[in-house]
């Protein structure tokens, strides 16, 4: 089968043509890896201490009371957290026909960050959207990718030791995370990608570990390029029954209601929702 390269389009519906070249992969059963790099992973990528703890949230922007759930929490200290900012920074640096990463854009505010990735990658090939597969494009990927994956019995789960993968698939396996897996990070992204280079071939890796999956996802490309590894960041979380994750673009499964027109409202006046590149 002829492999087909990423399309590198850099039109008004490059959302579209690059969520259109992901479905495809997974039909055809063609490897591919897909890593995001957003607001956390810049903040390390720039070298900035970022904290989301029980007491809200802290980074260069300043600090908010913004309560996320103990899932999500992570802390980056410059000063003691050289090892993951280096390995962050050879998955944005690496380069391959097929590994395939998100940045932010203009629609996120992040015209500087968007910039900054294109440098480090030396132009704009295999480069994408971080919100790939959410905002504007959630729905498809509830509606088109998350089926195609589920009738697949050989998908491996990354995802906090909470998630319960058993609702989508009982066969699948899961690797389950630790709360602030930051704090051993060596320990748990060396015993992750023993299990993983150990996965009969061609599985799908479905990847929720924050700046963990850009890591992961960047090893298991020269180690195991039979392997689809997709970080879908918080996309599936209300599926692994990890509920209230404060993400915007999740009212969109949500039915209009006295409880929930807050949230839709909001994300529908999200400019985030928009892709712009």
């Amino acid at each position: 089968m002829q492999k087909i390269p990423f399309p590198n389009v850099f039109t008004h519906d490059k959302h579209i043509v690059d969520f259109n070249w992901l479905v495809e992969k997974l039909r055809e059963h063609s490897p591919f890896t897909f890593v995001r790099f957003s607001d956390g992973e810049m903040e390390i990528l720039h070298n900035r201490k970022l904290e989301i703890s029980g007491a809200g949230v802290a980074w260069h922007k300043g600090a908010s009371k913004f309560m996320y759930p103990n899932y999500d929490h992570k802390k980056f200290n410059p000063e003691s957290d050289g090892e993951l900012r280096e390995a962050l920074l050879e998955s944005a640096r690496f380069r391959n026909d097929f590994y395939i990463k998100g940045i932010p854009a203009h629609h996120n505010d992040a015209s500087l960050d968007r910039d900054f990735m294109i440098q480090l990658n030396s132009g704009i090939e295999n480069l994408t959207y971080a919100d790939l597969l959410i905002n504007a494009n959630y729905k498809r990927f509830i509606a088109e990718v998350l089926p195609l994956i589920r009738q697949r019995e050989n998908v491996a789960v990354i995802a906090n030791y909470r998630a319960n993968v058993r609702i989508l698939n009982e066969m699948w396996e899961f690797l389950p995370l630790p709360d602030n897996a930051f704090d051993s990070f060596s320990s748990v992204t060396e015993q992750l990608t023993l299990r993983l280079e150990n996965l009969p071939p061609g599985h799908i890796v479905l990847s929720s570990a924050s700046s963990l999956s850009n890591v992961l996802g960047r090893r298991l490309r020269t180690l195991r390029p039979d392997l689809t590894f997709i970080d879908v960041g918080t996309a599936l979380h209300p599926h692994l029954n990890l509920q209230d994750s404060k993400r915007l673009y999740l009212s969109q499964d949500l039915t209009w209601h006295p409880r929930n027109w807050r949230q839709k409202l909001a994300y529908a006046m999200s400019s985030s929702k928009r892709f712009s590149w």
